[in-house]
């Protein structure tokens, strides 16, 4: 195949090894595995990281970060070529539970400030990965 995508379903997988090896053996050299997870390194992840594991669903059986998909992909034979943080909530930002209850310009001010911010800082709570196969890659030792 050219591409493989896992939209939200990478993070339920308890075999993930398996996965991720048929994954790469599934594509051609040079085709692109992209998938989107719940990020760890995110707004919820740095505010409170005991209470995002706690608040993540019961069947989530891997937590990402766009770190650790560099480094888990590389063992699996893939370079990223591209992480796209999403999933931005200004209001998660700490002192900023304020803005669902104001109205008005300064309000609104204060969350296009935070947007930028989460934005520039990759702070979404949510992030999309493409990876590339490298050609004759297979499952590297570590």
């Amino acid at each position: 195949f050219d591409v493989c995508t896992m939209w939200y379903v990478i993070e339920h997988f308890t075999r993930l090894e398996e996965v991720l090896k048929e994954t790469a053996a599934i594509l051609r050299p040079g085709g692109i595995f992209a998938f989107s997870t719940p990020n760890l390194s995110g707004i919820s992840g740095r505010k409170n990281r005991r209470e995002f594991l706690d608040r993540s669903p019961g069947d989530h059986a891997t937590v990402w970060s766009p770190a650790s998909a560099r480094r888990v992909l590389a063992r699996y034979g893939f370079d990223v070529v591209g992480i796209r943080v999403t999933g931005h909530h200004p209001e998660r930002f700490p002192g900023a539970a304020w803005l669902r209850e104001k109205k008005g310009f300064s309000a609104g001010l204060a969350k296009r400030v935070l947007q930028s911010v989460s934005e520039l800082a990759g702070l979404g709570d949510t992030f999309e990965v493409y990876a590339k196969k490298r050609s004759g890659s297979g499952l590297q030792q570590d």
